[in-house]
């Protein structure tokens, strides 16, 4: 049970990173340049994908912070965290794609 403690304060630490690269993202898209981690980073997506990635961006951050609260509990509402987690996962992958859609 220790082990699975542990196992599951690090996937909440992993997830809480998540976020903050998102909410980075996020502001990257609206507001401009930003620097992170003693680098410059800019935005270059055309207007309508910046749209799209932003609503997806948003749409995760809300599913992270669901599987955040829902990670505390035991029994059988673990099991609604796969699929919201397989739609964080897909929505970003999407996004991926806005950048490179020959793929």
């Amino acid at each position: 049970m220790e082990k699975q403690a542990e196992t599951l304060k690090e996937l909440r630490t992993v997830i809480v990173a998540q976020q903050e690269l998102l909410r980075l993202a996020l502001y990257m898209m609206t507001q401009g340049p930003v620097t992170f981690s003693d680098q410059e980073l800019e935005c270059n997506l055309a207007q309508d994908q910046v749209r799209a990635a932003c609503a997806v961006a948003m749409g995760s951050g809300q599913s992270l912070n669901t599987i955040l609260k829902l990670s505390d509990d035991q029994g059988i509402g673990i099991r609604d965290l796969y699929p919201i987690a397989r739609s964080v996962v897909e929505g970003i992958y999407q996004c991926s794609l806005l950048r490179n859609p020959a793929r």
